[in-house]
């Protein structure tokens, strides 16, 4: 990490709050994990998939409604909120034309 001058401009950042969220938090996770510091868990255990086979059932609750904009290279905001047991409460998700 660095000096954090770029995160109020960085669009994840703003609607997040959370320094890991960013690009720079992604990357610094990155290398991390190539170090070693990170280890496989559980909950995180990296596999590829091809695009038609993608386990949503397996995944986050929200991951089945943004994921897919995602691929298909939209940009897009949204939120949503969660009961105890990781379940979908409400959802707000929008296309977007800029951040």
């Amino acid at each position: 990490m660095r000096c954090g001058m770029c995160l109020p401009q960085c669009p994840t950042y703003k609607e997040s709050f959370l320094e890991t969220a960013s690009p720079r938090g992604r990357v610094a996770m990155v290398r991390k994990f190539q170090e070693g510091e990170l280890v496989e868990s559980e909950e995180m255990r990296p596999k590829w998939f091809h695009i038609d086979e993608i386990p949503f059932a397996e995944m986050w609750a929200d991951d089945p409604h943004w994921f897919p904009l995602f691929l298909r290279g939209r940009k897009f905001r949204g939120r949503f909120l969660f009961d105890e047991e990781d379940k979908v409460l409400e959802k707000y998700l929008e296309e977007v034309t800029n951040f």
